[in-house]
């Protein structure tokens, strides 16, 4: 799972070549152009509705000034879903690019137009967040005690598995001895300066004879003892096994050790 949280890509913006213009729209009423040469921000007025005033001047853009904008940001919810475009102006400093971005301004008018093109590049690259992924051991993937996995996780950050909860370095073999049989989960994940990403993978650890027979030549049995179990794992008494690996816990095997191979036993003497 893959599951992920990066900085959103930044909205489309209009900065003109030159110095600072306005938005064209449909030629507006002689009344209406003169209110708003004598009171640029009528538009703004909390009197007024936005989308009404848009609609009935029939433009298809709206320029507030960038302050006027950032006072009532509600604006900016509301006039694109009515079809109008909306564009600050007149705007030259990269905390306010920032806020009005935030915001979802359409466009921003500018005085200085390349700064503002570098600045917006710089954001579309840095909204690439990170990636993780768990190559290995694959997602759904049965295994047995004797195979040893090497854990894979390609990632664009430093990166931070678990296996069930409990942190597990990164291409290293994994142990599974020490697991109970059964379904067992990875996750990664990143944190960087942009921002979080998370992949997740389950396996299955399978009691197989071979698995068995792996975990009693490594668990340090002593030589007595491995005589013993070594002829009821050939013979297939695994029911034997187990209450003797029960017997002899913590006297000529580690208590641990017995637990898995007292469980796995049973469970292929009951197969």
């Amino acid at each position: 799972m893959t599951s992920s949280s990066p900085r959103t890509p930044p909205p489309a913006r209009c900065p003109p070549a030159g110095g600072p213009s306005t938005a064209s729209g449909r030629a507006r009423r002689p009344a209406a152009r003169h209110r708003h040469q004598r009171h640029p921000e009528d538009h703004l007025r909390p009197e007024l509705t936005p989308v009404a005033v848009a609609r009935e001047l029939g433009v298809t853009a709206y320029n507030p000034t960038g302050a006027a904008l950032l006072a009532r940001p509600a604006v900016v919810a509301d006039l694109p879903a009515a079809g109008v475009a909306v564009m600050a102006w007149t705007v030259d400093s990269p905390a306010q690019w920032q806020q009005l971005e935030r915001i979802g301004t359409d466009g921003i008018i500018t005085n200085r137009p390349a700064e503002l093109a570098g600045w917006n590049a710089a954001g579309q690259l840095g909204a690439a967040g990170p990636t993780v992924s768990i190559a290995a051991p694959a997602d759904g993937v049965e295994l047995d005690r004797a195979q040893r996995p090497v854990l894979t996780v390609p990632a664009t950050d430093a990166v931070t598995v678990t296996l069930d909860g409990a942190a597990v370095p990164v291409g290293e073999p994994l142990d599974l001895t020490g697991l109970a049989a059964g379904a067992h989960r990875l996750r990664a994940e990143v944190i960087g300066p942009r921002g979080t990403a998370t992949a997740e993978a389950t396996f299955t650890v399978a009691v197989t004879p071979a698995g068995l027979g792996h975990l009693v030549l490594t668990s340090g049995v002593k030589d007595s003892a491995l005589t013993v179990l070594t002829e009821h794992l050939v013979k297939g008494r695994y029911a034997k096994l187990a209450r003797y690996v029960d017997q002899h816990a913590g006297r000529f095997l580690p208590e641990a050790k017995a637990r898995v191979i007292a469980a796995d036993a049973r469970t292929l003497a009951n197969r």
